[in-house]
């Protein structure tokens, strides 16, 4: 939850100084962004204190990065998560685009769609996690991918909506893939810390995060496809999703038990 009330913090202050100064804050923002990072190095070293280096267990078979890649569950939960993390990424970057240039939205409704989403995932992060406590890590996993799918077909349908009624139809629907969000995000990470094996849990939580930079550069190639057909996007969003539902008990089965519970 703090974690992703930083990012909604950042983003909502990054998109008042656009909307207010234009291009030209751009400038202001970089330089921000320059002084939150020396502010947080410092922070790091007089106020964060790791103790002395944990000594290294000894070198052994497949603790190289051919051990990453050899563990074919992780990179199939690595695949899974990638699946689901588009239809954030196409969200963030082709909501905008689908709301102004095809259903002819008025200029402020992205801005309002991306408030609802990101104040719901920094503050809702417990309540969902509560809520789907019941469900073990890939279940929930699986509830955000259902979800994301009637998502995507919500979104679809946006153009059977009358002008008048499209603004409050897109809010509502915005909270459906906050809601997918909420689910996946902390079950993801948590799933992938836990099933990272001991000796090389450094190698696979930097591999895990190939699952978002991967969605991420995705994500625009996805949006181009608005120009194709305005169903298009969410046709592939949803395939993704789905497949995720396939793909991710098999991965789970594969997976140590106890980093699936819980």
């Amino acid at each position: 939850m703090v974690r992703s009330a930083a990012f909604a913090a950042g983003t909502l202050a990054t998109g008042a100084v656009l909307g207010l100064a234009g291009p030209g804050g751009f400038t202001a923002v970089i330089g921000a962004d320059i002084g939150c990072l020396l502010l947080a190095a410092v922070v790091l070293t007089l106020g964060v204190h790791g103790g002395s280096a944990p000594t290294r267990p000894p070198r052994t078979q497949g603790t190289g990065p051919s051990g990453v890649l050899g563990n074919r569950p992780y990179l199939g939960l690595i695949a899974a998560t990638m699946l689901l993390m588009l239809s954030t990424d196409v969200f963030l970057v082709g909501m905008p685009v689908y709301v102004l240039q095809f259903l002819h939205g008025p200029v402020w409704l992205p801005g309002v769609l991306l408030t609802v989403v990101t104040v719901s995932t920094s503050v809702a992060g417990t309540a969902a996690l509560r809520l789907t406590r019941r469900l073990t890590r890939p279940d929930a996993m699986r509830l955000a991918a259902v979800v994301t799918v009637a998502w995507c077909a919500l979104s679809a349908g946006a153009v059977l909506v009358p002008t008048g009624a499209v603004t409050a139809y897109l809010v509502a629907v915005a909270v459906m893939v906050a809601l997918a969000g909420l689910v996946l995000g902390g079950r993801a990470n948590a799933l992938a810390e836990a099933a990272a094996p001991r000796a090389t849990r450094g190698r696979h939580l930097a591999a895990f995060q190939y699952a978002f930079t991967i969605a991420g550069v995705i994500a625009p190639a996805l949006t181009a496809l608005f120009t194709v057909a305005t169903w298009l996007p969410w046709l592939v969003l949803a395939s993704a999703a789905a497949l995720t539902c396939l793909i991710l008990p098999a991965v789970a089965a594969r997976l140590p038990s106890a980093a699936t519970s819980g």
